[in-house]
């Protein structure tokens, strides 16, 4: 207790915006499919990889711009903090 800590708000916000663009990335990627009709009579053919990927992508993307809204929420109340309550105490 009583240490001092120090976050740098333009890192913090920084690696926020790099995990939403990071988000989008994701998002626009494409990704491998299997083609049905070259596998004939194969059950791998018949796995809807895309189906299986997609939920999983679309969780990734939520999960990052969730982090990233987090993040930008913390500096935003950070600097708040500092903002109020810094000029209460006065330097040692």
């Amino acid at each position: 207790m009583g240490e001092i800590a120090h976050v740098d708000l333009d890192r913090l916000r920084a690696v926020a915006d790099s995990f939403r663009t990071a988000a989008s990335d994701v998002t626009g990627m494409s990704w491998p499919a299997l083609d049905g009709d070259a596998l004939p009579g194969s059950s791998v053919g018949a796995v809807p990889v895309a189906d299986l990927i997609t939920g999983q992508v679309d969780g990734l993307s939520a999960d990052l711009v969730g982090w990233a809204m987090a993040a930008r929420a913390s500096a935003e109340a950070f600097e708040h903090a500092d903002a109020v309550n810094g000029q209460r105490f006065g330097p040692r």
